[in-house]
């Protein structure tokens, strides 16, 4: 037995989504990087916002996947006790107002959750206004897809924190 599986579990994650508005769907890629500070992990939770469908979850770790109401049970192959990642494939379809919530995927069990999030809003809308908590806008996020993609930075701040992206 590992002496780590009798410590309590902590640990850090960073959460970077890509995330395209297609006519009325919205896709959104997400890695999630975990970090185990203390302890050891044989699964993973995410929140996930409600009207969100997660179609695919991968990684070299990942053994199987299921959502159940607010939540994305990832479990893993072998127990984790330094790192991982996985890639979580959703999408939503689009409110037919004119204000566009992103639905990001959590780690409320992050001590300290970072990231990136892109949005590619293409040829089918315009951002008109951008309200953000717990994010900043990145002026320069590297190279883009699109003249129409906006990127932000997640503040770092416990998974459980507030965080909006709305467009």
């Amino acid at each position: 037995d590992d002496p780590r599986a009798g410590e309590p579990m902590r640990l850090r994650a960073r959460v970077d989504a890509a995330a395209g508005l297609r006519d009325t769907l919205l896709q959104v890629a997400t890695s999630v990087e975990l970090e185990v500070l203390q302890g050891v992990t044989r699964d993973l939770v995410l929140a996930v916002p409600p009207d969100v469908t997660v179609t695919a979850v991968a990684g070299p770790l990942v053994d199987d996947w299921r959502v159940a109401g607010p939540r994305l049970r990832i479990t893993f192959l072998d127990a984790v006790t330094t790192t991982t990642a996985c890639l979580v494939r959703s999408e939503s379809r689009l409110p037919a107002a004119a204000e566009v919530r992103l639905p990001l995927l959590r780690v409320p069990l992050a001590e300290r959750e970072t990231g990136r999030i892109s949005v590619d809003v293409g040829s089918e809308a315009e951002v008109v206004a951008v309200a953000v908590e717990g994010l900043e806008a990145l002026d320069d996020a590297g190279p883009m897809l699109s003249p129409r993609a906006r990127a932000f930075q997640l503040t770092p701040l416990p998974g459980i924190s507030d965080r909006r992206l709305a467009l």
